[in-house]
């Protein structure tokens, strides 16, 4: 292995700043070598250089090298250097951190992590690192990704993917700013991906996750190897037979937990069973997260998980499956990409985006989807953690690619009634009454059952597009049977009046407002993302102070367009004002030469949620 001292060419090529927008870390460059000996016999190192420019880079360009049983790391080696290249100081053996991968859920874990960090108060400065990792897998940290957030830039990525011919993985490349050569002798193929001058760039408001677009050459092996565990991935089939054999053997149940099942299903439908079932496994266990040797990706045998009243997604899922199974209900264990925001699955690449578990039971006319961690969830409801999008039902022989449960801006709704009162001072109190549906009410139910009392006060107090509120009482109602949470709000509106001579002045309350005005961009990088869709409706009530008259605000909007539709009305009758505020946001991605037109309708929304209305004395 090369030596620090030799390597001081990794700092040659480098601008003062990485493009119009200056880089919390310029890496000046990054060289990867996957050398792939077998299945079972992977070598990766790693080395690069980078300048540092702030704290904020400091914290971005750290050495973080993760390991387990399958993985171990050898020659780490690293340096800093101020701006002109001169060696401040080495990497000690004592100064490298060696903890637990804690992820703040998992009970059970043999991830850890080896890390080290140069500290300097003076900015810019230089630092090299290299290590090597030798994997007894071929499935994970074989691909190769340049960079990781837009902040960061680099000025040259080489990536060499080394590997016999009768093992030839699929790759694809992503983001159009890289090279693949191929190089071919007697035995082995050689890739090189080669990445250079990517600048730094902002972060764009409304743009597609970040893992769709960056930068990288994604590997996954045709023949892949875990802990022992084989299969052919050149489909997803494939790819499920392995999921198959990992997972074969672990559903035995004992028979008193059969014969409890049994009985208190015996007199009901199919779908009551399942519910019955569900219900059961909610009652019965909690969720733990266990990440030991092959159980990052087996689930712990169902009677273990059981007996001990916790699992993960697969262990949870696996159970869920068993007990099902128990009672003569078929049911399908299923891999998905959960999260927010899911880079998505594309079905001509056959690789593993999945991190999370969960289980699907298909009857004649459609499926029931089971989300085996929560608690509270009503059953067959996945909403925004599982829902729309692609996922691998495991079945032996006929693993496949399905749609999740897809949720739209007519299930997603939040509707609300506003009744405000004016108070002495210019407060105005204000009685909320809100009930969502679907997608729209997922944080409410997590702040019902599962969130401390901090996180609770910390939501409501930010909950409101106000510039001060003080809640006074919080109710929430989570059903049980459906995706459904009432809200009862009261709130005391600060100084939200203001009187000047003979006007009074007020800005209307809505529980849902565009939160900011957005500019607009003629050199827009990426295509608009909107993650989900909903329909919101509040009706704003005031009682209008005696002796006084609407003179001008509460506007009258009606806006339609590819994205969606905003519509504002406002109405004085018999002493009360009524504003109704209705938007409806569509989900999808648009092209970004729409980003402008976005710009203005958002802007246009923003200005009619926030029009004073002026009263004047009659």
């Amino acid at each position: 292995m090369k030596k620090i001292g030799t390597l001081f060419g990794f700092f040659l090529s480098v601008a003062l700043c990485a493009g119009p927008v200056k880089p919390d870390v310029t890496y000046t460059k990054i060289v990867k070598l996957v050398d792939m000996k077998s299945t079972d016999e992977v070598e990766v190192t790693y080395q690069y250089a980078a300048i540092v420019w702030n704290a904020r880079g400091a914290e971005l360009s750290k050495l973080m090298i993760s390991y387990n049983k399958h993985v171990v790391v050898e020659d780490i080696e690293g340096a800093q250097f101020d701006f002109a290249g001169n060696k401040l100081r080495g990497v000690r053996s004592k100064e490298i951190q060696d903890r637990p991968a804690y992820d703040g859920f998992s009970l059970f874990s043999d991830a850890r992590v080896k890390s080290h960090q140069f500290n300097s108060g003076e900015y810019p400065y230089r630092i090299y690192y290299s290590y090597t990792r030798k994997l007894s897998h071929n499935m994970y940290g074989i691909s190769f990704n340049p960079r990781f957030s837009p902040s960061v830039a680099v000025d040259s990525f080489i990536g060499n993917l080394i590997f016999p011919k009768e093992l030839a993985p699929n790759y694809r490349m992503k983001g159009g700013r890289g090279s693949i050569d191929k190089t071919e002798n007697k035995d082995k193929v050689k890739l090189t991906y080669t990445v250079t001058n990517l600048k730094a760039e902002e972060a764009e408001p409304y743009s597609p996750p970040f893992g769709t677009w960056y930068e990288a050459l994604d590997v996954f092996c045709n023949q892949c190897s875990y802990g022992g565990f084989k299969a052919s991935a050149a489909d997803w089939k494939g790819y499920g037979e392995l999921i198959v054999e990992l997972n074969e053997g672990r559903d035995v149940l004992s028979p008193a937990l059969v014969n409890e099942l049994t009985e208190i299903t015996k007199n009901e439908s199919q779908a009551g069973k399942v519910k019955k079932i569900y219900e059961y496994l909610q009652n019965n266990t909690r969720y733990i997260s266990v990440q030991v040797g092959v159980g990052g990706i087996q689930p712990i045998p169902a009677n273990e998980v059981y007996a001990n009243g916790y699992g993960d997604c697969k262990g949870l899922s696996n159970l869920m499956k068993a007990m099902l199974s128990a009672i003569g209900i078929k049911s399908n264990y299923v891999l998905v990409e959960a999260g927010e925001n899911p880079d998505g699955v594309d079905n001509s690449f056959i690789y593993d985006p999945f991190n999370h578990a969960i289980l699907c039971v298909p009857f004649q006319h459609d499926t029931t989807w089971l989300e085996c961690t929560s608690r509270f969830d009503p059953c067959g409801y996945q909403g925004g953690f599982t829902g729309n999008r692609k996922a691998l039902v495991i079945e032996k022989g006929n693993s496949h690619l399905v749609s999740t449960n897809s949720y739209d801006h007519n299930d997603n709704t939040a509707t609300a009634s506003l009744m405000a009162k004016l108070e002495e001072g210019g407060d105005l109190q204000v009685d909320i009454s809100m009930i969502c549906r679907n997608e729209s009410q997922d944080v409410l139910r997590q702040l019902r059952h599962e969130a401390d009392p901090s996180i609770k006060e910390r939501y409501w107090q930010s909950a409101f597009s106000l510039p001060s509120y003080v809640v006074n009482r919080v109710v929430i109602n989570a059903h049980k049977e459906q995706a459904v949470a009432d809200v009862d709000l009261k709130l005391t509106v600060s100084k939200a009046v203001s009187v000047s001579g003979p006007r009074m002045f007020m800005t209307p309350v809505f529980t849902n407002t565009v939160h900011e005005r957005l500019l607009k961009d003629t050199a827009r990088l990426n295509d608009l993302y909107f993650n989900s869709a909903f329909t919101e409706i509040d009706t704003f009530l005031f009682s209008i102070p005696e002796a006084y008259r609407l003179e001008s605000g509460g506007k009258t909007l009606s806006l339609s367009n590819e994205f969606g539709s905003f519509e504002m009305r406002t109405e004085v009758n018999n002493g009360t004002l009524t504003i109704v505020r209705k938007r409806i946001q569509y989900r999808g991605n648009f092209d970004k030469t729409k980003y402008n037109d976005f710009v203005k309708y958002n802007n246009d929304m923003y200005q009619a949620e926030r029009t004073k209305l002026v009263w004047v004395k009659n």
